[in-house]
């Protein structure tokens, strides 16, 4: 077995797993060589990723098993009145401090090719010569393709799993850690976080405006600590429909009497808008949690609304980076290609008492 191939691929990640090739089949009015291979493929069109910096969650590295956050709050209401000399009364401790652990769970993709799928088809071309070495991969454009290819799948899939997995699941595609979703519906079930009233998808997909409801809910519910944090420094966390329906709403508040749209709004409509505020607070994205809630989690509400402080939400792993390291090796026992991505990942909160959400 020849020595397995690492390469890092780093963000942003703009492809995804699913390649077609532009018809007919021609490069320069020739058939293609296999440096010309890549110029006539076309990989599917990028979906909308989401980074976990961008979104700013606290990004702890370095864990292998688990880590332990503790939250220190200084004591208030300390101020007594000063009788002159006597005895030492105190009026409180210094700190007062809570604790949350995160654990964190070993992850891995392995997938295999045999190079033999693309005799007859343009992609042979990028294959090795001779018989002995043609099934093997490695070094040649279709390991390039691949790696541009499986990049986005992996980060994706970390996403995907980081927010809906579950370990009691029965499903593999959703049994690898415990994710952001169950953590909060365990943590407001125990008490610790505030649950808001449920987001009814029917009342979303028949009025728009009902998805300000929800923004509204939220921020009244806002717990003691995290009202009277900055505006500035929070943010709604809402999935991509509901997201949608903000902006409709937004597009088209303040429609006069005819129905008819403010000019603003008709700017924004086509324009697009750059960036959605409801009551001063900053509103993000969740692209792709509704749709696998839609179509893996029937019958539950594939709607989400988190009102937190971002850093309040940590991601744990080992490293980083590891999502981007792809390793790649030719078994020549099997005649087939290899490749392998593994990596640590868990999910938790630093302060319970800095969260809002509805689900």
């Amino acid at each position: 077995m020849s020595a397995a191939r690492r390469q890092s691929i780093h963000p942003p990640y703009l492809f995804r797993d699913m390649a077609y090739f532009v018809n007919p089949i021609t490069y320069g009015g020739k058939q293609p060589t296999a440096e010309e291979l890549k110029a006539k493929m076309l990989l599917e069109p990028p979906t909308e990723q989401i980074d976990l910096k961008t979104l700013g969650f606290q990004i702890q590295e370095g864990v292998k098993s688990s880590t332990t956050d503790y939250s220190v709050t200084a004591a208030r209401k300390v101020t007594r009145r000063d009788t002159g000399c006597g005895t030492w009364t105190p009026s409180g401790d210094l700190l007062t401090m809570a604790s949350n652990t995160i654990e964190v769970w070993p992850l891995k993709i392995e997938l295999e090719e045999c190079a033999q799928r693309f005799d007859g088809t343009i992609l042979e071309l990028a294959k090795k010569k001779g018989h002995a070495t043609d099934d093997d991969l490695t070094g040649t454009q279709l390991e390039e393709i691949v790696r541009e290819a499986l990049s986005p799948v992996v980060y994706e899939d970390m996403i995907r799993i980081l927010f809906l997995s579950d370990r009691a699941a029965a499903s593999p595609d959703y049994n690898q850690i415990d994710g952001l979703r169950k953590k909060l519906l365990a943590k407001a079930t125990a008490g610790k976080v505030v649950r808001g009233a449920a987001i009814v998808a029917a009342d979303i997909e028949a009025d728009y405006t009902k998805a300000l409801d929800v923004l509204e809910d939220a921020y009244k519910k806002q717990p003691a600590a995290l009202k009277n944090v900055a505006k500035g420094n929070k943010v709604y966390f809402i999935d991509e429909v509901l997201y949608d329906a903000v902006e409709e709403a937004r597009i088209r508040f303040g429609n006069n009497s005819n129905g008819a749209a403010l000019e603003s709004g008709k700017a924004e409509l086509f324009s697009g808008i750059e960036e959605i505020r409801y009551r001063g607070i900053l509103v993000k994205k969740l692209p792709q949690y509704h749709q696998y809630m839609s179509q893996d989690f029937a019958g539950q509400s594939p709607h989400i609304c988190i009102l937190t402080v971002p850093t309040t939400i940590v991601v744990a792993m080992d490293q980083e980076s590891d999502l981007a390291e792809i390793t790649m090796w030719y078994n020549i026992d099997e005649r087939k290609n290899k490749t392998r991505v593994l990596y640590r990942l868990g999910v938790g909160f630093a302060y319970d008492q800095l969260i809002v959400f509805s689900i």
